[in-house]
């Protein structure tokens, strides 16, 4: 999907929790170097040194050596026939696929590491391995396979009593459903997810089933529903100290509150995003809040507040070469001066308009800022 950059202390919890990511443009599996242990005991702790070597080298940026570390010791594993060891390696091989984009190549290892799983009878393991079948295959768009291996991680968690488990597939078949309009099994998987998280008190995971589950009425246009769910999402963002979270919950809130045209409350929610967007620095979401802000601002008629936002809707869009969002600010800054009488200054914003459009060939926008040139003009 992308190639990521790797989060130094996200990476350290994986590697805690088992997981160990890989680098980018790694070697072809290398040769072990030279066992200084003779015994099984004595090489499977080589392994076991080495899977630690890896960590510090992951935690100094040096990703393609601690892909070799985590290669050499999947060869002990092999040929030492510690099934259990080289289960474990194959499937944190597969989660660094996962988490790198390269969904073949994850899916190959967690096959290769489920089918020891399954051999030594590793529920706990199955299970872990299921779950990244699961997400690879909903990252590449195959629902069908990621519900049913989902479903199968949900069952043997059900089995161990794993609660954390459950959930986590809980959520992810609630995406697949979605994605297969499902609206239905969508919100039932994703109730479940949240009585789950509030039973183990996971603040995080009650908070992002809050939130899909505003999205989804969102998008089915039952706004009251929505809102209540947004509304819990941001409560819980704010008390686990999560700004990220807490601005989209606002953006959410204030595109609700717009798509109810009540653009007073509306403006209320885009404005405390706006307090927080130099910490957040997301400019791509803030381009469109600004934008939904002028229009808000627009639909009530408050012409200077408009103008003020379209100005620095028009500042960040040029800033980040948002073209689409500049011509907007460009036309609707001359619409508001025309309102105001002010030809001279929609002049300035049409012509602006104007010269774009003739440099890019789009003859409608053309056509637009002529049209109305001419009528500022006539003042």
């Amino acid at each position: 999907m992308y190639s990521p950059k790797i989060d130094l202390i996200a990476f350290i919890t994986l590697i805690l929790t088992g997981l160990i990511p890989c680098a980018v443009n790694f070697p072809v599996l290398i040769q072990a170097s030279q066992v200084l242990a003779q015994t099984p005991t004595d090489r499977k702790a080589e392994a076991e040194r080495l899977v630690k070597q890896g960590i510090e080298q992951f935690q100094t940026s040096q990703f393609e050596v601690a892909f070799q570390s985590v290669q050499q010791a999947l060869i002990i594993y092999r040929e030492i026939k510690d099934r259990q060891g080289e289960g474990a390696v194959l499937n944190n091989l597969g989660v660094a696929y996962n988490i790198l984009g390269d969904y073949a190549k994850a899916i190959d290892y967690l096959q290769q590491g489920l089918a020891i799983a399954r051999e030594t009878k590793n529920r706990q393991q199955q299970a872990n391995i299921l779950g990244g079948l699961g997400s690879a295959y909903l990252k590449l768009g195959d629902y069908t396979k990621a519900i049913d291996y989902q479903q199968q991680r949900l069952a043997i968690a059900k089995e161990i009593k794993d609660r954390a488990a459950q959930q986590q597939s809980l959520g992810e078949l609630e995406i697949a459903y979605l994605k297969l309009e499902d609206y239905t099994k969508a919100i039932n998987y994703q109730q479940q997810s949240l009585a789950i998280a509030r039973e183990i008190l996971d603040r995080k995971g009650e908070r992002n089933a809050l939130g899909n589950l505003g999205n989804i009425y969102n998008f089915h246009e039952d706004y009251p529903k929505a809102v209540d769910y947004y509304q819990q999402s941001l409560a819980i963002s704010r008390d686990i100290k999560d700004r990220q979270a807490e601005s989209i919950a606002l953006n959410n809130l204030g595109s609700v509150y717009f798509a109810l045209k009540d653009y007073t409350k509306a403006i209320e929610y885009y404005q405390q995003y706006m307090l927080m967007a130099p910490q957040i620095k997301d400019r791509k979401t803030e381009v469109v809040i600004l934008e939904n802000l002028a229009q808000s601002y627009a639909a009530l008629k408050d012409l200077p507040r408009a103008i003020e936002s379209y100005q620095q809707l028009l500042a960040l869009a040029q800033q980040i070469k948002d073209q689409k969002r500049e011509l907007l600010a460009l036309f609707s800054l001359g619409r508001a001066y025309k309102q105001l009488k002010q030809f001279p200054r929609a002049i300035v914003y049409y012509q602006q308009l104007l010269a774009i459009a003739q440099q890019i060939k789009d003859q409608q926008i053309e056509f637009l800022a002529l049209i109305n040139l001419g009528i500022a003009y006539k003042g």
